[in-house]
């Protein structure tokens, strides 16, 4: 779906029905179509996950429509 889409940002959470977050980052990562294509994780899942390293932003859930908006600006800038 992304590589027919072309997102500008994709935002995604760390528990996924049927996968997880942390595999459908590394396949977006690996993949040369997609790789480029800046990403958030929004998740209710405890202290920030420490699987995606320091280079994405990690939202919590009930962060307000402003610090979304900041990061999505930030991300795609």
């Amino acid at each position: 779906m992304v590589r027919s889409l072309k997102p500008d940002c994709i935002i995604f959470d760390v528990e996924l029905e049927g996968t997880s977050g942390t595999i459908m980052y590394s396949r977006l990562r690996r993949n040369p179509q997609t790789r480029h294509i800046p990403a958030i994780v929004c998740t209710s899942v405890g202290p920030r996950p420490v699987c995606f390293g320091t280079g994405i932003p990690v939202l919590n859930k009930s962060c307000t429509c402003e610090a979304l908006l900041g990061a999505v600006s930030a991300a795609t800038a």
